[in-house]
């Protein structure tokens, strides 16, 4: 996740680098004061670098902002983004659930609504049923809220109380961005970890070598004859060493012990294996 790029990664950095403050109605202008401040290439500078100090970006990375999904999925751009929105989707979804229950089951215009509809239907749309039809509608609509924010760089809480949700029975409001909870980028860490813990976890390997050689070819050699399979990720070292017994060989000792023949006293052998 430090070396690659993904669909928030510039998003999630100016994000962080605002330092807070940024919610969907003002993010955009946000963010554009960061734009100077992203494309800093001062190697202290660790917002927007690999762990090789390289600039993350569209020169560097031959498919940036796509990186990680397609490390994770292995299908096309849209494709690969589709699976992940899809699935964080799927996961706010169950945990928006128990919250919009909470705050809007018992809420008494909804209550009397669902009345309302099974008295005019004659019982054909039972009150409970009209209820939990909109219990499941607002979860969609809070869930879909979620995804913006997630899309735009900012976190949403992993776990909401009722007094956090954004869509309830007596309307939308906008709640600030307290920092905390889940990105994007914290989403696919998760899909990632299942992945390797699963039975495809060499696919995964092997997509991270994709990466690699895309990412060589388009900047190391400036076309497609970089091949990951000939690069050398480790080198062995051997040697021999000797070292001269001087205090032995000194006059004033060898005129009573004689010359210290070379390799004798003071000789190692060395040899290690190295690799990345």
């Amino acid at each position: 996740m430090n070396m690659f790029s993904y669909d928030t990664f510039e998003k999630e950095g100016k994000y962080h680098l605002c330092g807070g403050g940024v919610n969907l109605s003002n993010y955009e202008s946000n963010y554009n004061t960061q734009s100077e401040a992203w494309n800093n290439e001062a190697v202290t500078f660790s917002e927007n670098k690999t762990l090789t100090n390289k600039m993350i970006n569209s020169s560097n990375n031959y498919s940036y902002g796509n990186e990680v999904e397609y490390i994770i999925y292995g299908n096309s751009n849209e494709k690969n983004k589709k699976s992940a929105y899809g699935t964080i989707f799927a996961i706010r979804y169950a945990l928006n659930l128990p919250p919009e229950f909470q705050e809007n089951w018992n809420d008494g215009t909804l209550s009397g609504m669902a009345i309302a509809i099974e008295s005019a239907s004659s019982g054909i749309i039972p009150a409970p049923l009209f209820k939990l039809v909109v219990v499941l509608g607002l979860t969609a609509a809070e869930t879909a809220s979620d995804m913006q924010y997630l899309k735009n760089g900012m976190p949403v809480e992993l776990v909401k109380n009722k007094d956090q949700l954004t869509w309830t029975y007596a309307g939308y409001s906008e709640k600030a961005v307290s920092g905390k909870g889940f990105f994007y980028s914290d989403y696919l860490k998760l899909i990632l970890f299942t992945k390797l813990t699963g039975n495809n976890e060499y696919a995964v390997y092997a997509r991270i070598a994709d990466v690699i050689q895309a990412n060589m070819g388009q900047k190391i050699s400036n076309n497609s004859g970089f091949v990951m399979k000939k690069a050398n990720v480790y080198y062995s070292a051997e040697a021999n060493l000797k070292v001269e017994p001087l205090m032995l060989n000194l006059p004033l000792t060898s005129n009573y012990s004689g010359s210290v023949s070379d390799g004798i006293i003071g000789q190692i052998k060395y040899k290690a294996y190295k690799g990345y």
